[in-house]
């Protein structure tokens, strides 16, 4: 927790700003009023001058749970819905067949399962991936009459 007299951190600073921001995009600030705040909080060099400039203002709403925002997600709703259709259609084919030798849907579940955890985790943490455009090859350079 920190006390008034301790040094500011940037990332506090920048807090400040962002809910003066959000405060002025509200109605609740002029922008005379955000301008000389937000100056002063980034000029601030502990917490105690960081306290005065959000202290009539209301707190900020609860950023939602992680959990929540992962449902979101449209990737991890994909690996989901691939989840509960292959398993129980490779399931029912496997008793249609009638049962016999080893639980073959073994393998489908456990390849969805693993892709549904790892894309879960990853959206829980943030996790970004993107598609890598590899560059393309360098061309041959051009014969004097091909110009």
């Amino acid at each position: 927790m920190s006390t008034p007299g301790q040094r500011a951190s940037d990332a506090e600073r920048e807090a400040v700003a962002e809910h003066l921001r959000r405060a002025a995009a509200e109605g609740r600030l002029t922008t005379d009023e955000l301008d000389e705040r937000v100056g002063a909080a980034y000029g601030a060099q502990t917490v105690g001058e960081l306290e005065p400039l959000t202290a009539d203002l209301p707190p900020l709403p609860l950023p939602k749970a992680a959990a929540m925002s992962v449902w979101r997600n449209e990737e991890v709703r994909r690996r989901l819905a691939a989840l509960l259709i292959a398993n129980p259609v490779c399931i029912a084919v496997w008793l249609a067949g009638g049962a016999n030798g080893s639980f073959w849907p073994k393998w489908v579940l456990l390849g969805t399962v693993a892709a549904f955890i790892v894309t879960f985790v990853h959206a829980a943490l943030g996790i970004e991936e993107h598609d890598r455009e590899l560059p393309s090859p360098p061309q041959p350079p051009r014969l004097p009459h091909e110009r």
